[in-house]
C-alpha cells in the first residue's frame, strides 16, 4: 500500500519578509524627514535645519513605499486563504488588522496628539512631558467627531476595507462556478502577462495615471481626515492588493515580475527625473503650463511608482533570498515598529528642533533613536505576549533582551 504524501508547502519567501521590513521601516524615516522640509507643511514643528534634499526624498519613498506593502499584503492574503481556508482568513484579517486598528487608534492617536501640543510648550519656562500626554488623552473628549481619524492608521482601515470588499467579490463570483472559472483563468493570464510582457509599463499607465489625476493634490493623497473611502486611493491601493492576491496563484510570476534588468533601472531614472523636475510647478499655480506640468507629473509619477515597486523587490529577491535571523528579526518587528512609531518621531522631532546640527545627522538621531526604542519594546513587551500572537500569529522568545532564554530562530510567515 502507497502512502500518500501530503501537498507541497512553498517554502517560506524570505525575501518578502525582507521587503515587508524595508517598506514599514522606511516609513518612519519618512515621517522622520517631515520635520526637515524647507517650506512648512503644518507638521508640529518644522527643524531650524532644513534640506532641500527631503524633498525629493519624500516624493520618492512616498511614491511606492505603501503600494509595496498593499501589494505584499494582498499575496500573503491568498497565501492564508489557499493554506488555511476562509475561517482563518476572516479570523487572521479581524485579529491582526482590525484589532490593531482599533486598539491602537485609543492609544496611539492621543500620544499624537500630544506631540502637537508639545511642539507649542516645549520651549516655555513650565513645560512638562506629562500633562501633554494627559492633553492628548482629554482629546479624545471630542468625539465622535474626530473618530478614527487623524492617525497613520488609516492604512489599516484601508486595508481591512480592500480585504472586505475582494472577499466578499470573491464569494459571490464563486455562486456562478461557470463566471468564476472564466474569470480567474482570465486573471492568471493578465497577471502572466504583466509579468512577461515588455508591454506591461504601458498597460500599468492606463490603469495608474487616470487615479493620479484624480488625486486633490500630485502624488498620491493620504485619506486619514474621513472613514468616508477616498475613491482614488481605495482603488490605487486596491490595485496593488489586487495584484498581490493573484501573483500568489502563479508563483513565477513574482520572480518575473521583479527580474532586475538595464531597461527597468533606467525606465525608474527616467520617472524618477521627469517627476521631480516637473513637480516644481505645483507651488506655482499661475505659470501657464501649469496644467500640463501636473499631467507629465503623473506620467513620470506612474512610471517611478511600478518600477520601484519592482526593483525593489528584485533587489531584496537577490541579497535576501535566503533564511537570516536578523532580517526575519526586523520582519517580525517592523510591524510593531511601524504601529507605535509616530509619536516617538514627533516628540523627538521637538526635543532637537532647536539644536543647531546639521538635518542629516538630526534624522539620523530621530530614526536611530525611534527604530531602537520601537525594538526595544517589541523584545520586552511584545515578542514573547499576546501582543506577538495578535501582530504576527504566534508568540516567540525574546532574542535581545532574553536575560538567559533562548531565542526561537523560527518565525510565522506575515499574512
Amino acid at each position: 500500500k502507497m502512502n500518500s504524501s501530503p501537498p507541497a508547502v512553498r517554502p517560506r519567501l524570505d525575501y518578502l519578509d525582507a521587503t515587508r521590513a524595508f517598506a514599514l521601516i522606511l516609513g518612519v524615516v519618512f515621517h522622520a524627514s517631515l520635520a526637515f522640509l524647507p517650506i512648512f507643511i503644518g507638521w508640529p514643528v518644522q527643524d531650524v535645519s532644513t534640506s532641500e534634499a527631503v524633498g525629493p526624498f519624500l516624493t520618492i519613498s512616498h511614491a511606492f513605499r505603501l503600494e509595496l506593502f498593499f501589494l505584499l499584503a494582498g499575496f500573503f492574503g491568498h497565501l492564508t486563504l489557499r493554506r488555511q481556508g476562509m475561517a482563518a482568513m476572516l479570523k487572521s484579517r479581524a485579529i491582526r488588522i482590525i484589532l490593531p486598528f482599533i486598539c491602537g487608534w485609543f492609544l496611539l492617536r492621543p500620544l499624537v496628539v500630544s506631540g502637537w501640543v508639545m511642539a507649542h510648550t516645549f520651549h516655555q519656562p513650565d513645560f512638562s512631558f506629562w500633562p501633554c500626554i494627559l492633553s492628548g488623552f482629554r482629546d479624545l473628549q471630542q468625539l465622535p467627531a474626530g473618530l478614527w481619524v487623524g492617525t497613520h492608521l488609516w492604512f489599516l482601515y484601508y486595508l481591512a476595507l480592500i480585504s472586505a470588499l475582494v472577499l466578499v467579490g470573491r464569494q459571490s463570483l464563486k455562486a456562478f462556478p461557470t463566471a468564476f472559472g472564466f474569470c480567474s483563468q482570465a486573471a492568471d493570464r493578465a497577471v502572466k502577462f504583466m509579468s512577461t510582457s515588455g508591454w506591461a509599463l504601458p498597460v500599468a499607465l492606463v490603469i495608474l495615471v487616470p487615479l493620479l489625476s484624480q488625486m486633490q493634490g500630485w502624488g498620491v493623497d493620504t485619506p486619514d481626515k474621513s472613514l468616508v473611502p477616498h475613491g482614488p486611493a481605495l482603488l490605487l491601493y486596491g490595485s496593488f492588493f489586487g495584484l498581490g492576491w493573484l501573483l500568489d496563484r502563479q508563483p513565477d510570476c513574482i520572480t518575473n515580475f521583479s527580474r532586475l534588468t538595464g531597461s527597468r533601472g533606467v525606465m525608474a531614472g527616467l520617472g524618477i527625473g521627469v517627476t521631480l523636475y516637473l513637480g516644481r510647478f505645483q507651488l506655482d499655480p499661475s505659470h501657464p503650463h501649469h496644467a500640463l506640468a501636473h499631467h507629465g507629473y503623473n506620467v513620470g509619477y506612474a512610471i517611478m511608482m511600478w518600477s520601484l515597486v519592482w526593483l525593489t523587490i528584485g533587489m531584496f529577491r537577490r541579497w535576501c533570498d535566503q533564511p537570516r535571523p536578523g532580517v526575519r528579526y526586523l520582519a517580525d518587528s517592523s510591524y510593531w515598529m511601524y504601529l507605535i512609531h509616530l509619536p516617538i518621531v514627533i516628540w523627538l522631532q521637538v526635543a532637537v528642533a532647536e539644536l543647531a546640527l546639521p538635518a542629516v545627522l538630526k534624522l539620523g538621531l530621530i530614526s536611530g533613536v525611534t527604530i531602537a526604542i520601537a525594538l526595544s519594546t517589541y523584545d520586552l513587551f511584545v515578542r514573547s505576549t499576546w501582543i506577538g500572537w495578535v501582530l504576527n500569529g504566534r508568540r516567540r522568545d525574546r532574542a535581545l533582551l532574553r536575560f538567559g532564554r533562548r531565542p526561537n530562530s523560527e518565525a510565522a510567515v506575515f499574512s
